[in-house]
């Protein structure tokens, strides 16, 4: 069972801001138990910029127990969503 304090390693908050940088900060909580999460947060694709194999990839290297998804996947240029994000998404696991 996960203690209240989740993680021992927490990696937070990949987000892709209005910059076109991809973002990536590191914090640690001290707790029994250690898991990975990742918080994307306002991808905004495929305006932002930031390609999505970029994100995956950064993804990946954090070797993520959990992958959290917030904010707007996809900006208003789309009208649904398009192979890439589809692609995106199914090699989040």
């Amino acid at each position: 069972m996960i203690k209240s304090t989740i993680a021992s390693f927490l990696l937070g908050i990949i987000s892709a801001h209005e910059n076109f940088n991809l973002t990536i900060r590191k914090h640690e909580i001290p707790a029994s138990e250690t898991m990975n999460i990742v918080h994307l947060s306002d991808i905004h694709y495929p305006k932002q910029g930031v390609s999505l194999k970029s994100i995956l990839f950064q993804t990946k290297q954090c070797d993520p127990t959990i992958i959290c998804i917030t904010g707007d996947l996809m900006d208003d240029s789309l009208k649904e969503m398009d192979q890439s994000l589809y692609d995106f998404l199914s090699h989040l696991k």
